[in-house]
């Protein structure tokens, strides 16, 4: 079998990605190709021209993330995801970052032969129904720009890298239900979210206490209309039943994973209640 031709994606490309992840009904905008492709780099397997097959990579410090993972329904098994793994693999490594990935239950034994070893689980958790606006607690109010230097700074050790661009341009995104919670000025946590093809997306959100958490979700449940998915860490019990109590309920599960011979880097902080997704980390 011929290779199909391989290049780097760009942004006029973007319209042929969208086409990939909606038809495997995934929550991707636009805005979220353009962040892989200039934050990142996308690689694209093409077909006489058609884009068939699409990974991404996002650097964050010491590790590197592998996203969107992608091919066809009529050009699957023919060995082009393992293609693109390879390629997403190697630019990690040779940038000294190890690479990680949400998986999904149907690629988690892909992955493991690769090599990678699984770090935490996660669950995806919709709400099928907005909510009604409550008061906020009084430790929280909506998070705005003067608001970012502090998140970052709270943010960067917890997540294990600094992420700012990341996180500056979903708070602009988010900025109808962004919350951020203050202890005597001192930040104890953030919400962060953004839109989806599907529904918003809730996260990341990182909160020093489950009663942090639980204050930041409040305040942004009801300011969310419609469906609403929360990527939230398994380990996050008194937080699962605080959203059961609002109606989420399991969609499906990723385990986060890691490649690498040494002690992984720890990518499940006691802090990190919800991630931004797992194209996001």
């Amino acid at each position: 079998m011929t290779d199909l031709a391989m290049r780097r994606l760009d942004l006029p490309d973007i319209d042929a990605c969208l086409v990939l992840s909606d038809a495997a009904g995934w929550n991707q905008t636009e805005a979220d190709w353009a962040l892989f492709l200039t934050s990142g780099e996308g690689m694209g397997l093409f077909d006489a021209g058609r884009l068939v097959a699409t990974a991404a990579t996002l650097p964050f410090g010491a590790f590197g993330w592998i996203s969107m993972v992608l091919v066809a329904e009529d050009a699957r098994r023919r060995g082009h995801a393992s293609r693109l793994m390879g390629w997403a693999i190697e630019a990690h490594r040779a940038a000294s970052r190890v690479p990680g990935l949400d998986a999904t239950v149907a690629g988690r034994e892909v992955y493991r032969r690769l090599g990678f070893k699984g770090v935490c689980a996660i669950t995806r958790l919709q709400r099928p129904a907005g909510g009604s606006p409550a008061p906020s607690p009084d430790a929280v109010r909506p998070a705005t720009a003067a608001d970012l230097a502090d998140i970052i700074a709270y943010d960067t050790p917890r997540f294990g890298a600094e992420r700012g661009a990341l996180l500056t341009g979903l708070l602009a995104r988010s900025a109808a239900f962004a919350a951020v919670a203050r202890v005597d000025g001192r930040i104890t946590g953030f919400l962060l979210g953004r839109d989806g093809r599907r529904a918003p997306q809730i996260g990341p959100v990182l909160a020093e206490t489950p009663a942090d958490a639980i204050a930041l979700l409040s305040h942004a449940l009801g300011r969310v209309e419609g469906p609403v998915f929360i990527d939230l860490m398994d380990g996050q019990s008194e937080v699962a039943v605080f959203l059961a109590g609002k109606g989420f309920v399991p969609q499906r599960s990723f385990e986060r994973m890691v490649l690498t011979d040494g002690p992984p880097p720890q990518l499940d902080h006691p802090a990190i209640v919800a991630i931004g997704g797992p194209e996001l980390a």
